[in-house]
């Protein structure tokens, strides 16, 4: 009997969970579309490892909802899904023009550069360049203080079209890097073809520095990207260990954990 009513308890609960999940991704598909005043940025540095400064940072997309900080790993997947990722997308741009405006407005010698991420879903979009454009009009801005991430190459569907988008983001004085390069199926082919800055290592690759082979790999992906006259950003630094063995490399940045968790603009910079 106890059996029986532990079994009808594990059912219940786990019906209530999976009831409480989907009324928690319609609320969130629900903010997705209106005007995003949820969406927010944290910000982790980049450590230069030719001179240890910090003044690049990547803007991480945060929603915050009911007093809760919602994690781009469940609202960015429900985005794509409903097509509504370049909202997100034009809106985590011009939080960061915005920031930077005023940022320049306190500090006009400032030094600093803010990378966010792009889908290829929306570079691909015929309106992509004008907003570009459009939100550095707004604010008087050069593209200098920005860098664009792209991410899941392997989707690029019309690579003559990608490859036009990254070409008027370079007239536009923007970075252009290629995102959580070796992490899944990676574009090889883009590192020869389009006009990019810089190539971030995924963590994972990082994460088997210490094994022979992975070893290896790592260092000969340094050497072929240097080759290529490209900067080249470690992601997922987490120990010590890590960075002695990247600063005897020759690279660029370092980006991870141990370097700064995401955190508020102001807890970076006065």
């Amino acid at each position: 009997m106890k059996h029986i009513a532990r079994t009808v308890l594990n059912f219940i609960i786990k019906k209530f969970k999976c009831i409480e999940e989907k009324r928690h991704k319609y609320q969130i598909k629900s903010l997705l579309k209106k005007d995003l005043k949820e969406l927010f940025c944290l910000y982790q540095p980049k450590l230069n490892l030719l001179d240890n400064s910090l003044s690049e940072f990547e803007a991480l997309a945060r929603i915050e909802y009911k007093n809760k900080i919602i994690s781009p790993l469940f609202f960015i997947p429900l985005a794509e899904k409903f097509d509504l990722i370049h909202k997100i997308d034009y809106k985590i741009m011009e939080l960061n023009m915005k920031l930077i405006s005023e940022l320049l407005n306190k500090n006009k010698d400032l030094e600093i550069k803010i990378s966010f991420n792009v889908s290829i879903k929306t570079l691909e979009r015929s309106d992509f360049i004008f907003e570009v454009t459009k939100l550095l009009k707004k604010y008087n801005l050069k593209g200098k203080y920005f860098e664009v991430e792209i991410t899941e190459t392997i989707l690029i569907k019309n690579l003559d079209l990608f490859l036009e988008k990254i070409i008027k983001l370079k007239e536009l004085e923007l970075d252009v890097s290629l995102d959580d390069f070796t992490a899944g199926f990676s574009n090889f082919n883009l590192l020869a073809l389009a006009p990019i800055s810089k190539v971030k290592i995924d963590k994972s690759l990082l994460d088997n520095y210490n094994i022979k082979k992975g070893e290896i790999i790592y260092i000969n992906l340094i050497k072929l990207i240097n080759s290529l006259e490209l900067c080249i950003v470690a992601e997922g630094v987490e120990t010590e260990s890590q960075l002695e063995f990247l600063k005897k490399q020759n690279i660029n940045h370092a980006q991870g954990y141990l370097i700064g968790k995401p955190d508020l603009i102001e807890k970076f910079i006065l």
